[in-house]
């Protein structure tokens, strides 16, 4: 995860709102997996270390989310909200449930296996914010 991910928390209002890694705080609370039940539970932060590691991995999902260590997060950086990034990539998941439907075959619509770059979903989506809609981007 960068620090421009989104993370899920559990909000001051009682909702799920997400925000990006680099402003999560110890106050915090966070959706973590339980291990006995697989469901996710707001657990309050404890500690936040910083990692370097060789690599860069973000896989898109259906749902926008995925589990990592445990922790629900986005799959969506770069963008100033986890909601613009559901927003725009609706088109995409219609597409992949429709083929899905009509060719149930087709496990894997999107599949790229290419290894060491973007998936051109993405970064078909990041050129055009580029240059339709520049404000919606971050630094990360």
């Amino acid at each position: 995860m960068t620090p421009g991910h989104f993370v899920p928390i559990l909000g001051r209002n009682g909702m799920r709102t997400y925000v990006q890694a680099q402003k999560l705080t110890k106050a915090d609370y966070i959706f973590v997996q339980s291990t006995a039940t697989s469901r996710l539970r707001p657990s309050k932060i404890a500690s936040i270390t910083i990692e370097a590691k060789l690599g860069y991995y973000s896989p898109l999902t259906t749902t926008g989310t995925l589990i990592v260590n445990n922790i629900a997060v986005s799959c969506y950086s770069n963008i100033i909200s986890h909601e613009i990034g559901q927003f725009g990539m609706a088109p995409i998941r219609w597409i992949h449930a429709i083929v899905r439907y009509l060719m149930p075959r087709i496990k894997a619509p999107f599949q790229d296996d290419s290894l060491n770059k973007v998936h051109w979903i993405p970064d078909i989506m990041q050129t055009l914010a580029k240059t339709l809609v520049p404000q919606i981007l971050t630094n990360y």
